[in-house]
């Protein structure tokens, strides 16, 4: 669906510039070339965020699921670690106890 708007947004672009008379070639070539450069900025940044969402996610699925994951070199399980706002904190009463992970240093077990 966002491309569609990406879509749209490059078609309205385009019925602007050439509305606009006023414009040199090298002008609309430049307001192009810079909108092209804003639209793949925009698509990589949201190619990350996506990639780290479901990294997160696929992360959070196998640690409810009673899955050990590893961050820092440390295994993190649902026995030891509470989740809470995309970080693993230590259980009360265990060895781990105040020990903060962030969910974006993990990785899945090699299982």
């Amino acid at each position: 669906m966002p491309y569609l708007y990406i879509f749209a947004a490059v078609i309205l672009f385009f019925v602007v510039i050439h509305k606009m008379t006023e414009l040199n070639v090298k002008q609309k070539i430049a307001a192009t070339v810079t909108v092209a450069v804003l639209i793949v900025g925009f698509y990589l940044f949201e190619s990350h965020n996506t990639q780290v969402r479901n990294k997160v996610h696929t992360l959070t699925f196998a640690f409810e699921h009673g899955k050990t994951i590893f961050c820092d070199g440390m295994a993190v399980n649902k026995e030891k670690f509470n989740y809470k706002g995309h970080s693993f904190l230590g259980k009360k009463g265990t060895d781990v106890y105040g020990k903060i992970l962030p969910i974006n240093r993990c990785e899945e077990s090699p299982e």
